[in-house]
């Protein structure tokens, strides 16, 4: 599925990823997976703090991420998630990006099972 950064691929991560949830008729406002209800879904592919989140959910999913900066004739960043328990070189679930929020969530997203590119 191709979805650039922005409000479509933040629903996508907070649904697959967060496991946020709609209940009921009205999917104005979500919840999130302790039961609360969320007023919006934060900007998880643009914002370093919100995509940070992801991280902490990744870990709390077992899984534990590297995040790397390669500069080359354009900067990109690369975001490996491996789990836990089996971390060996080529082990893991990577993406590159243009920017390490997108990266880290469309990594996240793979390692979950569901896939996104650009």
């Amino acid at each position: 599925m191709s979805v650039a950064a922005g409000r479509e691929l933040d629903a996508l991560v907070a649904e697959k990823v967060m496991g946020w949830h709609h209940t009921g008729s009205d999917d104005r406002y979500p919840v999130d997976d302790k039961g609360r209800s969320q007023l919006y879904v934060p900007d998880y592919s643009t914002d370093i703090g919100a995509a940070w989140a992801v991280v902490e959910r990744m870990r709390e999913l077992d899984w534990r991420m590297l995040l790397e900066n390669w500069v080359s004739s354009s900067d990109a960043y690369a975001a490996f998630f491996h789990p836990q328990d089996r971390y060996r070189y080529g082990n893991h679930i990577g993406v590159t990006d243009d920017t390490a929020p997108l990266a880290i969530c469309r990594a996240a997203l793979r390692a979950v099972g569901y896939e996104v590119t650009p």
